[in-house]
């Protein structure tokens, strides 16, 4: 006798595994040396708190008008990119990556990479300089502050300990598939590859879901408030959460179509109300709340 026709296995679309669709990204930075120890700082709170053991540091480089700093917010900003454009992968700094979005993820971080080594190049025949006009700003800040100059050359690292400490390191890994290996592995070794599949997958599912849950969670806390509750209402609560879902659907790797259909309707929430109605509406929170807790609910069962 023949099999019962099952027409919904046939419409259901199939999941793929994470080694089909991903990639394993380690991108690693470099950066040297940025703060020392500051004894003025330290001789304050010990005797301010009357503890010997409690030590400050402060920060070099710290001006915006330094190209230092600026060379150090370029390797800062590769890295926010990276992991905005990724996923975790349960193992720290390793990321997951989407295979659709692996040229234009190629692309932009080798083009953050090069413009870098421009600025390097650019910055480092100067560097003297640069350190010179970062102690002359300490120096005028100490002396506005009625402290004593303790600032010396012996904070900063050497050229060369600048160069070598300040890099960006790409690397991009397959992910095991029990069926290419090209030799024989017994039972043990299959499971133990198929739970380390299904280790990063829960680990990719809670990183997406979080990064979802966790700006709708704000919007929810500020408009639980009355709108004389609330001084200051940030577009941000609500464009955090268009840019989440946006990176859902441009460069995520979860494909399970219940948690997509529960992304939509968050999306269709956050573009019914707009950030000036729900900073001036108290009834247009009330509503926009009750529909965002519904959807936070359901979302959180993907957890």
């Amino acid at each position: 006798m023949n099999a019962p026709f099952e027409l919904n296995a046939i419409n259901r679309p199939r999941i793929k595994r994470l080694n089909e669709k991903a990639l394993l990204v380690q991108l690693k930075t470099g950066r040297p040396r940025t703060s020392r120890r500051d004894k003025t700082a330290e001789e304050y709170i010990q005797r301010e708190f009357g503890d010997d053991s409690l030590t400050a540091r402060s920060r070099i480089f710290k001006s915006k008008d330094n190209p230092i700093n600026r060379l150090l917010q370029q390797i800062s900003a590769i890295y926010k990119w990276h992991f905005d454009n990724t996923w975790a992968s349960g193992d720290k700094g390793d990321r997951i990556l989407s295979v659709m979005h692996l040229d234009e993820y190629r692309r932009n971080i080798n083009e953050m990479i090069e413009e870098l080594n421009r600025t390097k190049a650019q910055v480092l025949p100067h560097y003297e300089s640069c350190v010179q006009m970062d102690i002359n700003q300490r120096t005028e800040y100490a002396r506005t502050v009625g402290k004593a100059s303790v600032v010396s050359r012996d904070d900063y690292p050497s050229a060369g300990e600048f160069d070598d400490r300040t890099f960006v390191g790409l690397r991009l890994l397959p992910l095991p598939d029990r069926d290419h290996f090209l030799f024989d592995l017994d039972e043990n070794d299959l499971a133990g590859i198929e739970s380390y599949i299904g280790e990063i997958e829960q680990a990719v599912r809670i990183s997406t879901v979080k990064r979802l849950l966790e700006p709708t969670a704000a919007l929810i806390n500020k408009i639980s408030k009355s709108t004389d509750e609330t001084k200051r209402f940030h577009n941000s609560l609500v464009t955090n959460i268009s840019d989440a879902v946006e990176a859902f659907k441009q460069v995520g790797v979860d494909d399970d179509p219940a948690l997509a259909a529960v992304v939509r309707e968050l999306d269709q929430v956050v573009k019914s109300h707009s950030a000036d109605e729900l900073r001036e509406s108290d009834n247009a929170r009330v509503e926009a709340r009750a529909k965002l807790e519904a959807v936070a609910s359901k979302m959180s069962a993907f957890l």
